[in-house]
């Protein structure tokens, strides 16, 4: 592709990079407000490295597609074209997003009007950009074009950074690093998304050519346990296949301050948890509950009316974790919170309605805590939250932003009549394992 087609397309990347930060910016309008960019992150440009001509395989990209078969090339350019034609829709929502993020700040406009108005707009430029991730994967599955490997190179940085995964991404990874790309994160990317999507002999070919000592912290966790990983995942989709034959799993769709997210609960695997979940849901007891804690690679925590961690409705549930058919942590999984104790243990039947969305796999969780659903649909949205991390230390300067929080929570399916709700009872208790879910003393 000629120089010239660089300009344009750093412009449009701008715009990609005010849009990524934009919907992890900043809300320092108070706690109703989600209006806000991280100005140190949207002056940035991609490095003119970024956009040279692409060689693929030792060939250019002109030689590639003069040697493509007609039949081919014309279904490329028709995905290009709706790529162009996303790309166009794209860059409208966007501008409409900084108009409205400008007019607020001068304070032209400063009303819940505008800002559900820029909470839409935000999350229909998410939408947009994944669309135009699908279609521009389906342009490189016929052609290899500059504009589009960019664009798709710059999304799984992208997901990467924020912790989405899917069998897309996967795919695409796939593609690039087989074309010849040697982006850094685009390997542990590809191998995260592949661990997700169950493609373990993809794994471990890219585990191999990683140098453990280098990676991150989660990466070098994946690789060690994938064997135990692999048999969860094989295990948690023979239950799931046996569940969709019944299909009665109830479902729900959570509305947060990043968009919605639908979720599936395991009632035949967590009864009594999820009989709890839906009668809170159905009382609107985490309507306005904040993500008070969002930690990158690991999960995202609600369910807490005090915010602090230490919330519970006054009741306890008694664990489910030990059922014979009890459900993995996988990414996207549900898991009730349980009360810590020194040493990485839990306090035993101590959940009660804090729960943990998974942000990757975690082998170990299913050993203590109750997996009682997973995201079907919002992991995007899901990836997008606000970090929050209660344990790293603030400084005096900092600006501290208000974490993102569940709207409400609606159920769009459920059975007549709900499972039984079984309790802890207390008296079964020794002293030491009720201290931690007592109140503090005045």
């Amino acid at each position: 592709m000629p120089r010239s087609c660089s300009s344009p397309l750093k412009w449009f990347l701008g715009l990609l990079v005010f849009a990524t930060t934009a919907a992890g910016g900043a809300e320092c309008f108070g706690q109703d407000s989600d209006l806000g960019t991280d100005k140190s992150s949207t002056s940035s440009e991609p490095d003119d490295k970024a956009v040279e001509p692409v060689i693929v395989s030792g060939k250019t990209e002109q030689d590639i597609l003069g040697s493509l078969p007609p039949d081919v090339l014309a279904a490329g350019e028709k995905a290009k074209a709706e790529f162009q034609e996303l790309k166009q829709k794209l860059s409208a929502t966007l501008l409409e997003m900084r108009k409205t993020y400008i007019r607020y700040q001068n304070d032209e406009v400063r009303n819940p009007v505008a800002r559900d108005r820029y909470r839409q707009t935000r999350n229909d430029a998410r939408d947009l950009m994944n669309q135009m991730f699908e279609s521009g994967l389906d342009v490189i599955r016929q052609m290899p074009d500059q504009e589009v490997l960019q664009y798709v190179l710059t999304i799984i940085e992208h997901r990467l950074k924020h912790g989405f995964y899917d069998l897309s991404s996967m795919e695409a990874g796939a593609r690039l690093i087989d074309g010849g790309f040697r982006n850094p994160f685009l390997f542990p990317a590809t191998m995260r998304a592949a661990i997700v999507g169950g493609d373990f002999t993809l794994a471990r070919k890219l585990s191999e050519a990683l140098d453990v000592e280098k990676l991150e912290e989660p990466d070098q966790k994946l690789i060690f346990y994938m064997d135990e990983l692999e048999k969860q995942f094989k295990s948690d989709q023979e239950i799931q296949a046996k569940d969709d034959v019944k299909n009665n799993n109830p479902r729900a769709k959570m509305f947060t301050t990043r968009g919605e997210v639908t979720i599936e609960l395991f009632i035949n695997q967590a009864p009594s948890t999820v009989a709890n979940f839906i009668q809170l849901a159905e009382k609107g007891y985490f309507d306005g509950l904040d993500f008070y804690q969002v930690i990158d690679d690991l999960l995202a925590l609600t369910g807490d009316e005090s915010g602090t961690g230490e919330g519970h409705t006054g009741k306890f549930l008694v664990d489910e974790h030990d059922r014979p058919d009890s459900r993995y942590g996988l990414y996207g999984s549900l898991v009730m919170a349980k009360h810590p104790l020194p040493g990485g243990d839990f306090v035993p039947n101590s959940a009660s309605a804090q729960f943990a969305i998974l942000l990757l796999p975690v082998g170990s969780v299913s050993e203590k805590q109750t997996v009682f659903g997973r995201v079907i649909k919002g992991m995007d949205v899901i990836s997008e939250l606000r970090r929050v991390d209660p344990s790293k230390k603030k400084e005096k300067t900092q600006i501290v932003l208000p974490p993102d929080r569940v709207m409400s929570i609606e159920m769009i399916r459920r059975p007549e009549e709900l499972p039984e709700v079984k309790y802890f009872d207390p008296r079964q208790a020794t002293p030491e394992m009720m201290a931690p879910m007592m109140p503090p003393a005045n």
